[in-house]
């Protein structure tokens, strides 16, 4: 199934370019395709579509958090309208709180409010591909922020060092993030935040795998609480029907909403 997907992007990657390009008017073209380590297409077949469509294909392969490009992250966002769920790219330094504190967002991505407390995501804007960012007060039930420089003195009280404590607005201190951080950065910009059990639950959904791994995590089957391969793997059974059950409940809901909606340009007053 692994390799089916690989040749399946593979085939995407290909067909995109046919769509959009004529190459016996403007010449030959170079098709670059962002691959894994592990991935792998018969010289046949690149060969025979060189030959149909006047094109040179290139690979290149990105290693495991190739995804993490910029080139990747700007066209989830920007074509596919998505959540980047994306594995993160790191550079050295990244977690450097000098750095952290001066650029206003962690090591993950996440964005920080100026005392160095993490934000949380409090909702995503498809429609204009931006995510808010809220504090909600965490200073006040939080001694020490997330990032902090070594050996620095102690703090002032939360209501002495931050105009955003107020009990008449909860959410506190908030910001605004698109497609890039506040300082320009794509490479690290996510649209939830990274560590989140939100993030965890989406990052698993992946492959089935791992979805299947954080769903027993959710139920606390991760660790079985019965005595015995036999009753663990009736746990482990119930656990997947209940999953199973749920996704066709999902699917099912999700079908009768999409067959609900009128098509566009119609009217559906009476």
């Amino acid at each position: 199934m692994k390799h089916f997907w690989k040749i399946a992007v593979f085939t995407v990657s290909l067909a995109f370019l046919t769509a959009c390009s004529s190459p016996t008017l403007e010449g030959r073209r170079t098709l670059t395709v962002m691959t894994h380590d592990s991935f792998a297409v018969s010289e046949e077949i690149v060969a025979a579509f060189e030959a149909e469509h006047n094109a040179d294909v290139v690979f290149l392969k990105l290693g495991d958090a190739g995804e993490g490009y910029e080139e990747i992250l700007r066209y989830v966002h920007d074509e596919l309208k998505a959540l980047r769920t994306i594995r993160l790219l790191h550079y050295k330094g990244d977690d450097d709180p000098l750095n952290c504190l001066g650029r206003g967002y962690d090591q993950h991505g996440n964005p920080l409010c100026p005392l160095g407390y993490r934000l949380f995501a409090n909702g995503h804007d498809y429609e204009h591909g931006t995510t808010k960012w809220v504090c909600r007060q965490k200073c006040t039930h939080q001694p020490a922020p997330d990032i902090s420089l070594p050996n620095q003195p102690a703090a002032p009280a939360p209501r002495q060092a931050c105009q955003y404590v107020d009990p008449a607005h909860p959410l506190g201190y908030s910001l605004t993030t698109g497609l890039s951080l506040p300082d320009g950065n794509i490479r690290l910009a996510r649209d939830l935040q990274v560590g989140s059990p939100t993030w965890e639950l989406r990052m698993g959904r992946q492959s089935y795998a791992e979805s299947r791994n954080a769903t027993q995590a959710r139920r606390g089957l991760k660790r079985s609480p019965w005595f015995g391969l036999t009753n663990t793997a009736k746990a482990m059974l119930i656990s997947d029907t209940l999953s199973l059950a749920f996704n066709f409940v999902r699917l099912i809901l999700e079908a009768s909403r999409a067959a609900g909606k009128a098509p566009p340009g119609t009217s559906t007053s009476t």
